[in-house]
Protein backbone atom coordinates (compact mmCIF):
# COMPACT_ATOMS: atom_id res chain seq x y z
CA UNK A 1 0.00 0.00 0.00
CA UNK A 2 3.25 2.25 0.00
CA UNK A 3 2.43 2.74 -3.25
CA UNK A 4 -0.10 5.05 -2.88
CA UNK A 5 1.52 7.96 -1.65
CA UNK A 6 4.10 7.56 -4.30
CA UNK A 7 1.85 7.65 -7.27
CA UNK A 8 -0.11 10.40 -5.84
CA UNK A 9 2.90 12.21 -5.93
CA UNK A 10 3.97 11.66 -9.20
CA UNK A 11 -0.07 12.54 -9.94
CA UNK A 12 0.61 15.54 -8.42
CA UNK A 13 3.43 16.59 -10.82
CA UNK A 14 2.29 16.04 -13.38
CA UNK A 15 -0.89 17.82 -12.89
CA UNK A 16 0.81 20.54 -11.97
CA UNK A 17 2.91 20.67 -15.12
CA UNK A 18 0.11 19.88 -17.72
CA UNK A 19 -1.78 23.21 -15.52
CA UNK A 20 1.39 25.41 -15.99
CA UNK A 21 1.69 24.65 -19.86
CA UNK A 22 -2.26 24.89 -20.16
CA UNK A 23 -2.75 21.35 -21.22
CA UNK A 24 -6.28 19.47 -22.14
CA UNK A 25 -5.09 16.28 -21.17
CA UNK A 26 -1.92 14.25 -20.45
CA UNK A 27 -1.84 11.10 -22.38
CA UNK A 28 1.62 9.10 -21.22
CA UNK A 29 3.85 9.69 -18.51
CA UNK A 30 7.08 7.93 -17.85
CA UNK A 31 7.80 6.31 -14.65
CA UNK A 32 11.71 5.19 -13.97
CA UNK A 33 11.46 2.53 -10.70
CA UNK A 34 15.21 1.30 -9.86
CA UNK A 35 14.88 -2.15 -8.86
CA UNK A 36 15.90 -1.46 -5.44
CA UNK A 37 12.42 -0.12 -4.83
CA UNK A 38 9.75 -2.44 -3.69
CA UNK A 39 7.24 -1.01 -5.74
CA UNK A 40 4.76 -3.56 -7.53
CA UNK A 41 3.51 -2.68 -10.98
CA UNK A 42 0.37 -4.15 -10.37
CA UNK A 43 -0.43 -2.04 -7.54
CA UNK A 44 0.97 1.18 -9.53
CA UNK A 45 -0.87 0.80 -12.12
CA UNK A 46 -3.92 0.33 -9.62
CA UNK A 47 -3.71 3.44 -7.70
CA UNK A 48 -2.42 5.31 -11.32
CA UNK A 49 -5.72 4.71 -12.30
CA UNK A 50 -8.05 5.53 -8.87
CA UNK A 51 -5.91 8.70 -8.44
CA UNK A 52 -6.36 9.70 -12.18
CA UNK A 53 -10.02 9.08 -12.42
CA UNK A 54 -11.01 12.34 -12.36
CA UNK A 55 -8.12 14.73 -13.74
CA UNK A 56 -7.27 15.24 -16.94
CA UNK A 57 -4.80 12.28 -16.67
CA UNK A 58 -7.86 9.77 -16.53
CA UNK A 59 -7.41 7.74 -19.53
CA UNK A 60 -3.69 8.52 -19.49
CA UNK A 61 -0.82 5.29 -20.14
CA UNK A 62 1.62 4.72 -17.66
CA UNK A 63 4.67 3.71 -18.68
CA UNK A 64 7.05 1.65 -16.30
CA UNK A 65 10.77 1.39 -16.93
CA UNK A 66 12.81 -0.71 -14.66
CA UNK A 67 16.28 0.71 -13.91
CA UNK A 68 19.19 -2.07 -12.93
CA UNK A 69 20.83 -2.04 -9.59
CA UNK A 70 24.29 -0.60 -10.96
CA UNK A 71 26.92 -0.60 -8.05
CA UNK A 72 30.95 0.34 -8.80
CA UNK A 73 33.28 -1.51 -6.92
CA UNK A 74 35.40 0.30 -4.87
CA UNK A 75 38.85 -2.02 -5.43
CA UNK A 76 38.84 -2.61 -8.98
CA UNK A 77 36.84 0.94 -10.27
CA UNK A 78 34.64 -1.12 -12.37
CA UNK A 79 30.85 -0.83 -12.69
CA UNK A 80 28.66 -3.98 -12.57
CA UNK A 81 24.82 -4.96 -12.41
CA UNK A 82 22.96 -7.11 -9.87
CA UNK A 83 20.33 -9.12 -10.56
CA UNK A 84 17.55 -7.87 -8.67
CA UNK A 85 16.26 -11.89 -7.99
CA UNK A 86 19.89 -12.75 -6.41
CA UNK A 87 20.92 -9.26 -5.06
CA UNK A 88 24.28 -10.68 -5.01
CA UNK A 89 26.67 -7.30 -4.84
CA UNK A 90 29.94 -9.19 -5.86
CA UNK A 91 32.12 -8.12 -8.28
CA UNK A 92 32.41 -10.44 -11.07
CA UNK A 93 36.18 -9.05 -11.57
CA UNK A 94 37.68 -9.73 -8.08
CA UNK A 95 34.70 -10.48 -5.73
CA UNK A 96 35.09 -7.84 -3.45
CA UNK A 97 30.90 -6.71 -2.51
CA UNK A 98 30.14 -3.03 -4.03
CA UNK A 99 30.67 0.00 -2.10
CA UNK A 100 28.89 2.61 -4.22
CA UNK A 101 25.29 2.60 -5.36
CA UNK A 102 25.06 4.27 -8.95
CA UNK A 103 22.10 3.92 -10.14
CA UNK A 104 18.55 1.52 -9.13
CA UNK A 105 16.67 2.94 -6.22
CA UNK A 106 14.24 5.45 -6.11
CA UNK A 107 11.98 6.51 -8.95
CA UNK A 108 11.72 9.28 -10.93
CA UNK A 109 8.91 10.97 -13.43
CA UNK A 110 10.99 11.32 -16.85
CA UNK A 111 8.52 12.63 -19.09
CA UNK A 112 4.93 13.64 -19.54
CA UNK A 113 3.45 14.00 -22.90
CA UNK A 114 0.21 16.38 -22.88
CA UNK A 115 -2.11 17.72 -24.95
Amino acid sequence: MHELPIIGEVVKVALRHAEQNQAAKIVKIHLAVGDLSDLVDEWVHHYFNHLTEDTIAKEAELVIEHVPIVIMCGPCKKPFTVDKKEMDFSCPECGEKGSDLLQGQGFTVKSIEIL
